[in-house]
């Protein structure tokens, strides 16, 4: 592709994002829908900036091998000249502020780094545009960012994503997450954030039923069964009958010394430490 052709379609991507966000001002979205327009934004804005990389390495590929001595090209910055200025000026403009509360607020794309840096897990050195940068400093590479996350997603105790003790706001991870992973970190962090949460009663599927699907004392699953909010178990009419199980389980927690937490009804056992827990 001629340098002309890769600077008009860069240019025509980069005019379609800031749309987006004109379109997403005048919308006045909040919540929950604020934050996935966010996040596929910043996915399209992730894909653009790889796009220019592509290019940047044809560009410098090709003068690489037109080459002549033994002095290498040096190397180019971006897919062409007239690309650098537009996406210093575009993406510098693209910047969605968001409340103070939010903890999407913090993004990688708010700028470019440059240079190169080593994960601070598997120490290996990567270009900035290769890695994302914690609250604290730190630097992360793909595979150990996904991984840090993963992790989170299954240890509730590890939820959210933390280095040196600072949580990574999702904001700030996306651009090296997969969708997969960033619909399902948005599930989980519904999930732990709900103080006392309703499972489906049937064994054979057990999924978290979100505080969207409950209606009253009955929660919806995706799977059909409903489950009662109380007591947990099947849906009913009348007050939740005695569960002999459930019983059994309070009369050893009692045997033990175990205490249930008052805001998620979860039991907890003190193995170390005073009497005043949180």
């Amino acid at each position: 592709m001629d340098d002309a052709s890769a600077d008009l379609i860069l240019t025509l991507q980069i005019q379609d994002l800031a749309d987006l966000v004109t379109d997403h001002d005048s919308e006045g979205l909040e919540g929950d829908t604020l934050n996935d327009s966010k996040i596929a934004r910043d996915l399209y804005r992730e894909e653009l900036r790889k796009n220019a990389a592509i290019i940047s390495d044809l560009r410098f590929g090709e003068k690489l091998g037109e080459a002549i001595g033994d002095e290498p090209p040096s190397p180019v910055p971006s897919a062409t000249p007239v690309f650098d200025q537009i996406l210093a000026k575009s993406f510098g403009l693209l910047t969605i502020e968001a409340s103070s509360a939010t903890e999407d607020k913090a993004s990688s794309f708010d700028h470019w780094g440059t240079g190169y840096h080593n994960c601070v897990i598997c120490m290996d050195e990567f270009s900035a545009r290769h890695l994302i940068t914690a609250p604290c400093g730190d630097h992360y590479c793909k595979t150990c960012i996904g991984q840090l996350y993963n992790l989170a997603m299954k240890d509730e105790s590890l939820f959210p994503p933390r280095c040196c003790r600072q949580p990574i706001p999702l904001g700030i991870a996306t651009p090296l997450l997969t969708v997969a992973q960033v619909q399902k970190f948005l599930e989980k962090r519904v999930e732990f954030n709900t103080p006392n949460r309703t499972y489906c009663h049937d064994t054979t599927c057990g999924a978290f039923i979100a505080p969207d699907n409950i209606s009253g004392e009955k929660a919806m699953c995706t799977c059909g069964a409903l489950t009662c909010t109380v007591c947990k178990a099947a849906a009913h009419e009348d007050d939740c009958p005695e569960d002999p199980a459930y019983a059994s389980l309070m009369a050893s927690a009692a045997a033990e010394g175990y205490q249930t937490c008052q805001q998620c009804k979860r039991l907890v056992e003190l193995s170390i430490g005073c009497n005043h827990m949180t």
